[in-house]
This record gives structure tokens, C-alpha cells and sequence, in this order.
């Protein structure tokens, strides 16, 4: 969503997308590209990527999808862990009733543009709070 950056930063952002169990190189699903192109995004050259601790390493914040994943993350690299978060939690007062957001994999396109939206929705309500600590140019 490198998209919904103020121009100045969209080069110096760097926005990545991986999986816990992802299998490196795989296209985006059909239901994914199609939801994607209906807000005018192209993402038929996206490939899939593993997170490895390198990554995990090299990025100033994590956002997980669910809680089971920061759980993971956290487990797997615990010297990360305080820069994980759930995306649904992160810069939150008060812990939302619903905290995840489904991997709409092998699922019909309605539970993709659910996914596609809620995400979107998520990362507009962090944005102003992510662009002051780029600004700040700390996590």
C-alpha cells in the first residue's frame, strides 16, 4: 500500500510483503489479483517470500495479520519482538474485540475483498502514526 504515502517518502520506504509458511516465488492468487485491480492495484508481478530472520532483522516494524503469527515471530526471533505488531492493535488505546485479520486463502472473493479491505482500512488509520515516526526516523 506504498501507494497511500506522501510522494517524498515513497522512495525511501521500503514496504514488504512474506509469509510465516510462505513458499518463495509463488505468483498472487487469482481471487488476490483480481480484488487488487478492482482499486486499481497491479500486483500480477508479485511473488510470494518466506520471512527470514534477515528481514525480520532489517525492518524498522512487523505487522502480522493474526495474532498466532506475532506469537511465532516473537518466538522465532526474540530480539525482534518489540518491534512486531499486530496491525489491528498497533497505536490503539483500547484492544479492539476483533484482533485478526483471515488469510483469506482457498476462500471466495468476498472473504478477499474483506481481507483487501480491512487491511487498507487498518493501514489509513496507522498511516498518520507511521509517517511520524518516519519523519522522526525511528520505529
Amino acid at each position: 500500500m506504498k501507494h497511500l504515502l506522501p510522494p517524498p517518502l515513497r522512495d525511501s520506504v521500503r514496504i514488504l510483503s512474506s509469509g510465516t509458511h510462505a513458499v518463495d516465488g509463488m505468483p498472487a492468487s487469482d481471487e488476490a489479483i483480481e480484488v487488487m485491480a478492482e482499486k486499481s492495484i497491479d500486483i500480477n508481478d508479485f511473488r510470494s517470500r518466506s520471512l527470514s530472520a534477515g528481514l525480520v532483522a532489517s525492518s524498522d516494524i512487523v505487522f502480522v495479520m493474526e495474532e498466532h503469527h506475532r506469537l511465532e515471530l516473537i518466538e522465532r526471533y526474540p530480539g525482534q519482538r518489540d518491534n512486531v505488531f499486530l496491525l489491528r492493535t498497533f497505536d490503539r488505546k483500547h484492544r479492539p474485540l476483533h484482533t485478526g485479520i483471515t488469510d483469506p486463502f482457498g476462500r471466495g472473493l468476498s472473504e478477499y475483498r474483506a481481507c483487501r479491505d480491512d487491511i487498507e482500512s487498518e493501514i489509513r488509520r496507522i498511516l498518520p502514526r507511521l509517517l511520524e515516526l518516519a519523519y522522526q526516523g525511528r520505529p
